[in-house]
Order: C-alpha cells, then sequence, then structure tokens
C-alpha cells in the first residue's frame, strides 16, 4: 500500500495516487513547450522548498515525452554548471562520465537549482542563455522565487513567457491530505485544529513538512485514535528538534544552531543585536549569517520583521502556541526522548499481555 503521507518526489508510478491538482499549471508549461515546436521556448517553475518542483517536473515530462513526442531530460543545477550539457544542448557528459542515449534532447528540465547560492545560480543561467542561444531546446528551470537583480534580468532573457508560481494556501494543504485519504481508503483521524496547526507551521505552504508532521503522528504517537492539537503539537516539536539536533553537531562549521539560539533564547531580537552576539561566540561573516538566517527563515524556524527603520529577528513558535525554549535548542536529543517516551509508555500501557 502506498504511504498516505509519502514525502518523497511523485512519480510515473505513483502519478495517479499521489500528485496533487496542477491542472493550471501544467496546462501552462505545456501550452510553452509545445505552441511553437521548431524555436527556443522556456520558462522557469518557482517555489519555495517543498512546494513540489521536481514533483511537478517529473509528470510534465511524463505528459511532454507520451503525449507530445518530444524527448526530455531532468538534470539538476550543478550537472549544468559543471558543464555536463554542451551550449548547443548535446548531452556530452551526464553524472557519471557516460554518454546520454538522448544526445540532442528536445527539452531540457533543470531541477535543483533552488538550493544554490547566488552566485552558482548565476553560473547556471549564464550557462542556459549559452544553450538558448545556440539551440532550439526547450528550456525549464525550477528555481526560488526570490533572487538578486542580477538573476532577476537574466530570468527575463530565458523565459519566453510568465513564470510558473507554485504555491500553496494553509486550506489548499489539508485538501491534498484530506483527497489522498480518501484515494487510499484511509480513515481521516485528524482533529480539524490538528491539521489547522500543522499547515500553519508548514511556513510556504511546504508540502514535505506538512506531510512530515502528519504522518508522524498518525503512525507513531497515535496509531488508532482522534490526533489532537496537542498530538500534533509534540509532532511538530519531535521533527523540528531533530533538524535542531543536525545543526547543533555542525555548528562549528554551520552558523544556523547559534542564530535560532539566540532568538529563541531572546524570543525576538533586532538585527544588529544578534550580529553582535554572533561576532563574539563565532568565527562570523556576513555571508555565512544571511545564508544561514535565509536557511532558517525558509524552514519556517524564524521570521524576519521590519520596526521602523530596524530589522527584528522573531521566533516562529509563540504564535503558534507551541513552546520550544534556549534549554530544548541546547538538549534537542533529551526532549526528543522525552516525547517520544510520552507515547510508549502509553503504547505500553494499552497493550494487552493476556493474563
Amino acid at each position: 500500500m502506498i504511504d498516505p503521507y509519502y514525502t518523497g518526489p511523485v512519480t510515473k508510478d505513483n502519478i495517479k495516487t499521489l500528485f496533487v491538482d496542477r491542472k493550471m499549471e501544467l496546462y501552462m508549461a505545456i501550452k510553452i513547450l509545445t505552441k511553437y515546436p521548431e524555436v527556443y521556448s522556456g520558462c522557469f517553475v518557482l517555489g519555495h522548498k517543498g512546494t513540489g518542483k521536481t514533483s511537478f517536473l517529473n509528470v510534465l515530462k511524463e505528459i511532454i515525452e507520451n503525449k507530445y513526442g518530444m524527448s526530455v531530460i531532468i538534470v539538476t543545477g550543478e550537472d549544468i554548471r559543471k558543464g555536463y550539457i554542451a551550449g548547443n544542448g548535446k548531452v556530452t557528459e551526464f553524472r557519471n562520465g557516460t554518454v546520454k542515449e538522448i544526445s540532442h534532447p528536445r527539452c531540457i528540465f533543470v531541477d535543483n537549482v533552488e538550493p544554490m547560492n547566488d552566485e552558482y545560480a548565476l553560473e547556471v543561467y549564464k550557462k542556459l542563455y549559452e544553450i538558448r542561444e545556440k539551440s532550439k531546446v526547450k528550456i525549464v528551470i525550477t528555481d526560488r522565487p526570490s533572487r538578486p537583480s542580477r538573476l532577476m534580468d537574466m530570468r527575463r532573457y530565458l523565459s519566453t513567457d510568465e513564470n510558473i508560481v507554485l504555491g500553496f494556501s494553509p486550506l489548499d494543504l489539508i485538501k491534498f491530505l484530506e483527497e489522498r485519504l480518501k484515494r487510499l481508503n484511509v480513515e481521516n483521524r485528524f482533529e480539524k485544529d490538528a491539521l489547522e496547526l500543522a499547515s500553519e507551521r508548514a511556513l510556504h505552504r511546504n508540502l514535505y513538512r506538512f506531510f512530515r508532521y502528519c504522518g508522524l503522528s498518525a503512525t507513531t504517537f497515535e496509531k488508532d485514535g482522534e490526533i489532537t492539537r496537542e498530538i500534533m503539537k509534540d509532532s511538530i516539536v519531535y521533527l523540528d528538534l531533530g533538524d535542531i539536533l543536525e545543526m547543533k553537531i555542525s555548528r562549528e562549521e554551520d552558523m544556523k544552531w547559534y542564530i535560532l539560539y539566540y532568538v529563541i533564547l531572546n524570543r525576538r531580537m533586532s538585527n544588529g543585536k544578534l550580529m553582535e552576539e554572533l561576532r563574539n561566540t563565532t568565527s562570523f561573516s556576513n555571508d555565512s549569517y544571511y545564508r544561514a538566517r535565509h536557511e532558517l527563515e525558509e524552514n519556517g524556524f524564524i521570521r524576519v520583521e521590519r520596526e521602523g527603520r530596524e530589522t527584528v529577528i522573531v521566533e516562529n513558535y509563540s504564535n503558534l502556541g507551541i513552546e520550544i525554549n534556549a534549554d530544548m535548542i541546547e538538549n534537542p536529543e533529551i526532549y526528543r526522548e522525552k516525547i517520544l517516551a510520552k507515547y510508549l509508555q502509553k503504547e505500553m500501557d494499552e497493550f494487552d499481555l493476556g493474563f
């Protein structure tokens, strides 16, 4: 049986079960790629992390190849940056150094540009522009919505139509989960406010995070009964503390843990005060700071607000009624064990030994 809380990319084997309703966006992309077959055309598919960009490309590839007979390859931004695709669109080398069977694909779909820094993304854009100038290949690129102005200018050269933006509202996330459960004939045991909490925590309407929270609560914390808001809170805290533990382990090379610790400790900090604290305790650089801060904001751990002329960094849990404090940031492994032990004890108490 297919897992209704599956968080990986949708492929041709599970499209009908797992792919969420993107008919309008698919229609737009197909029209861009097929309207003028003999000339270049291209577009960007924009969305934050976890909004389904990879799944969208997989489904689009199936349609373009099977219905329109156009050959498609999906590569990554790193493949383009490292020169695996020649300027004329010919695939000279692909991942493991072997020659691809499709030497001149009609369409190149470029995925995973979104996590690249601006410098690397600019390299990718420039190489794709070279391909555009020398071939009639069709190009679709996934990326985050916002980039510096020099990259936004290059997007206009690479696009022949409007960008396709993948976004969700909290209600959309809930609707997608309910539809999946219905397709798979799985009982919906979630209370309304539990789903509302998970959808609000999944900042930027992140499908991946939303299904992670729902999946843990339904398969580990409460396997049979109703899933309440309190159970969902524990799922969110447990999974987020797992991410924080990874930050803690790599904190000497990565500034994210330090930023989160100071912001959680103070609940809100001015940008200047936070940078001052980090300079006193870390090997500080502006690049590493802003890169780490952006990633924390992208994943919903913090939010950045303006107060007059001042930029303020705010922890993102209090407004959801979720308690994560500085001690939990310092000792995430201990608090994860406590949450898990609570549900393990409940399961043991309900277990019938037969005497």
